[in-house]
């Protein structure tokens, strides 16, 4: 605890030396998943740090398009996105956990109540084999709701989306059917034809369709006053996305891995995620600085600014969580050398 602290003094101290007069400057991209809260991050780094962080929300799949051609730093991703072919040993990506949400599902229907649904369900509506919301299988499981009789609209993402991998992990895990002609992935061969691209267009296209049934961050959906449906976990419960609900999908003592879905979850509400920053574990390519000035960012990331922005709906790291942080850091090397033992020594 109290070398971490120590730790912590220290990068901020270097934070403003002379030797980040050069290049003062962090390039990202990827998710949009948790791009609410890296909004204000790295607003309030800029602010207190000097050091200039621009991020574009283009998608998981499109930062590590990025990443993988060297034109950011990082990459932001909700998902474990393999190589391929798979990366020579320089070449290797680290994934840094930041935060913990969930993906809503959120509908346009003028009803009272919220809507239940099973995973099932979920994927018959979404594989275009539910078409009217007066199905006889949504009123058995919504018996209180006066569902319409209206055409269902599913909206899907259209880019490369960590959104779309864990809806597609959840379903993949509870339906044979999905498994078999869906399958899991950030792209899918989706037969709808509204598309979205980001969760704010995804909240936009929800909106402005009358029956309409899509899924996007949680926190884009509080933020668009979309309704959230309540989802069966594997235990059986229906819950409603919330801090609550998605902090009870990942226990305290959880070490998350990139390629392990939450789906499984019997606790918590089954469409929660982590999100990661990747980033290469062998800086070289790059210049010495630029290497010093990521790893302070994502050290700074995983302690101070998990305070940040506590009234949204991002569930901040355990302990347990945020010691796995740091290790996978400390192992971040520039020619060689661990670059948090460069910012130590200095």
């Amino acid at each position: 605890m109290w070398k971490t602290m120590i730790l912590c003094l220290c990068l901020l101290a270097l934070a403003n030396c002379d030797d980040t007069a050069g290049r003062n400057e962090i390039e990202g991209a990827g998710a949009t998943f948790p791009f609410p809260l890296y909004n204000e991050m790295f607003i309030k780094y800029t602010q207190d740090q000097g050091i200039n962080v621009r991020y574009q929300p283009i998608g998981s799949g499109g930062g590590y398009r990025l990443l993988s051609r060297k034109r950011v730093d990082f990459a932001g991703t909700d998902v474990f996105i393999p190589d391929n072919p798979p990366a020579k040993p320089a070449w290797e990506k680290v994934y840094i956990p930041i935060c913990l949400s969930g993906v809503s599902l959120s509908y346009n229907l003028e009803i009272d109540g919220i809507l239940q649904l099973t995973p099932e369900l979920t994927a018959a509506i979404f594989l275009g084999k539910i078409t009217h919301w007066n199905d006889p299988r949504l009123i058995e499981l919504n018996p209180y709701l006066q569902l319409p009789d209206l055409v269902i609209k599913p909206v899907i993402r259209g880019d490369a989306s960590g959104t779309t991998q864990i809806l597609s992990e959840y379903l993949c895990l509870n339906c044979p059917e999905w498994q078999e002609e869906m399958g899991r992935g950030t792209e899918l061969a989706w037969t709808s034809e509204l598309t979205a691209k980001g969760n704010q267009q995804m909240a936009e296209r929800i909106r402005n369709q009358t029956g309409a049934i899509g899924y996007l961050e949680f926190n884009s959906a509080r933020q668009n006053n979309l309704p959230s449906a309540s989802l069966q976990n594997a235990s059986g419960n229906f819950l409603q996305p919330s801090l609550k609900t998605i902090s009870l999908a990942a226990p305290p003592d959880l070490i998350p891995r990139p390629d392990e879905s939450l789906a499984a979850t019997v606790d918590g509400y089954p469409l929660s995620s982590f999100s990661w920053i990747a980033v290469y574990r062998q800086q070289d390519y790059q210049d010495r600085l630029r290497a010093l000035n990521l790893v302070r960012l994502l050290w700074w990331m995983t302690h101070e600014g998990q305070e940040v922005a506590p009234d949204m709906p991002y569930a901040r790291l355990s302990p347990t969580t945020r010691e796995q942080a740091e290790l996978i850091i400390r192992s971040i090397t520039y020619r060689q050398e661990p670059v948090l033992n460069t910012l130590l020594r200095r």
